[in-house]
């Protein structure tokens, strides 16, 4: 494993370990619009089968295991993954479930998924494009014919989230920086040279969406704002999904 991939795990075992010290809370508001947002981007029919590419402590993860998805969930820090494992446990949810310690460097999976996931961690797979693409073309094999991939990116052409990643004490600029290949043009160039077809793009959020926990009527701004042909281009996350040939 690579300096890059060292550095990532270790911080993100460092995230997990401190939630796990912490009261859990319930999902807010913010949380339930971002959550909502994936699951009819996604669209998919009850009782499919769900792979997420760096699923982390699990909120994505939780969300579709409580809607009777089957799920695997993969990640490289094996600190979140615990983490997720007791908490589906307490929860009741993790016969659905599968972990798995990996970096898809190589496959893991071949045609078992209908829907893989890669949540605001495309940009984090690795420090090269090109590993990065490599990693998300094993991601591609493990769905099965007309299954469908998701990557959701921070925009880079969104100002908030510069400040965010330079003083945030929870992320690290050295490791997020390369969001900054996560154009759309890129982002579409990625999956036509996968081969995916039926791509569709879609924004959400412009203003830091946890401001919605504090001022509600900043939901309606940003949904405004994402319908503005122009203006959403900035919008604070890129949705693309794709479906295998």
């Amino acid at each position: 494993m690579d300096k890059f991939k060292k550095n990532t795990r270790t911080f993100f075992d460092k995230i997990a370990e401190g939630i796990r010290l912490e009261k859990r809370k319930p999902e807010d508001e913010a949380s339930k619009l971002e959550l909502a947002k994936v699951d009819n981007f996604l669209s998919l029919p009850q009782k499919s089968s769900i792979i997420e590419l760096g699923c982390g402590i699990g909120r994505f993860v939780m969300y579709f295991l409580k809607r009777g998805y089957q799920v695997t969930g993969v990640d490289i820090s094996r600190k979140s993954l615990n983490f997720l494992n007791q908490r589906s446990q307490k929860e009741g949810l993790n016969k659905n479930l599968k972990l798995v310690l990996n970096d898809f460097q190589k496959p893991v999976f071949e045609k078992k998924f209908n829907a893989g996931l890669c949540i605001s961690t495309f940009h984090l797979l690795a420090s090269k494009e090109e590993e990065r693409i490599k990693i998300l073309l094993n991601l591609y094999k493990s769905l099965k014919p007309d299954g469908m991939l998701l990557i959701i990116e921070p925009n880079p052409l969104n100002i908030f989230f510069y400040p965010f990643y330079f003083f945030h004490p929870k992320t690290q600029w050295n490791i997020e920086k390369h969001f900054l290949k996560s154009n759309e043009k890129n982002l579409r160039r990625i999956f036509r040279r996968l081969g995916l077809k039926d791509i569709k793009v879609d924004y959400f959020g412009f203003l830091p969406n946890r401001l919605i926990n504090v001022f509600p009527f900043v939901n309606k701004i940003n949904y405004n704002l994402n319908k503005m042909p122009l203006v959403k281009k900035f919008s604070a996350f890129i949705f693309i999904r794709g479906v295998k040939q």
